[in-house]
């Protein structure tokens, strides 16, 4: 090759180089801690990271209920845990960050408020558009209101619920926020 072709080419990639920009990237870490008698229910216990209901990242928990997931962190990300026979439920929402690692720590199942007797919505922090998650022979259908995304059912009380279907387990969610369609 030609020396200045061999100086162009240098140049041409120094161009283009000088415009890259590698994508930001996050380590998070961190704990989950159970109350010992639902310790066996975490055995394949996964937590998600997802950007509109959508994961773009995760990992299973480990024996000693600590996680590791890496991932962009250039927008809000709603993180979830799921397992066996544990629906998706919704724990917190992480914000950008420019920090190269971040450590998060959980209780499972999570506490929540509750504010005229509903629960807050972890997501939106408001209670007027929570109902509780029937589970089982509890959800039979007497009345259906069909409202995307979402279905959601008047039981035998005549209180709203919505239908958590036939699996459940002790950490599954227990309410569900009409307003941001999430289980909590």
């Amino acid at each position: 090759m030609s020396t200045p072709f061999k100086c162009i080419l240098m140049l041409l990639s120094l161009l283009f180089l000088g415009f890259y920009k590698p994508e930001k990237r996050t380590v998070y870490t961190g704990t989950v801690t159970i109350d010992p008698k639902y310790k066996d229910e975490i055995a394949y216990l996964n937590i998600e990271f997802r950007d509109h209901k959508k994961a773009v990242a995760g990992n299973m928990l480990q024996q000693d209920c600590s996680f590791r997931i890496t991932t962009k962190a250039n927008k809000e990300l709603d993180i979830y845990y799921t397992g066996m026979g544990i629906g998706d439920t919704y724990l917190q929402t992480v914000k950008p960050t420019d920090k190269d690692s971040v450590f998060l720590s959980f209780k499972i199942p999570k506490e929540y408020q509750k504010k005229a007797g509903k629960a807050i919505c972890p997501k939106c922090n408001k209670q007027d558009k929570t109902i509780t998650i029937a589970y089982g022979f509890k959800s039979i259908v007497i009345y259906a209101e069909n409202q995307p995304p979402y279905t959601t059912y008047e039981g035998y009380g005549k209180e709203e619920v919505y239908d958590g279907g036939c699996n459940s387990s002790e950490i599954s969610a227990k309410f569900f926020c009409k307003r941001d369609a999430i289980k909590f």
